[in-house]
């Protein structure tokens, strides 16, 4: 039985397993922190508290992994589209900043 799906190389199939291990383990870690935050309204305990900050912990190390992954993309765009899609980034973080 032949596929007509184009064959995947194994490195992108681990960099593609990679990047949903960041996603989930980051989609995780936020939800139970918003369930923690939500518990913490509702019943006011030390104990909640405490979980919800070591919580922050792993969060931390998802979004620093995200961000890293992120920094490895390329751009498909021409030269003159991405000067200019940088410079309104910069002008956009700029203006969010002021």
């Amino acid at each position: 039985m032949k596929s007509d799906l184009a064959p995947v190389l194994e490195a992108k199939r681990i960099e593609n397993a990679e990047n949903r291990k960041l996603v989930l383990g980051l989609l995780g870690t936020s939800s139970v922190l918003t369930l923690l935050l939500i518990l913490n309204a509702l019943w006011h305990n030390p104990a909640v508290r405490w979980i919800m900050f070591s919580t922050l912990l792993p969060e931390g190390y998802w979004i620093y992994r995200l961000a890293q992954k992120t920094r490895e993309l390329k751009s498909v765009l021409p030269p003159d589209m991405e000067a200019k899609r940088i410079r309104i980034g910069k002008r956009h973080n700029w203006l969010v900043l002021a």
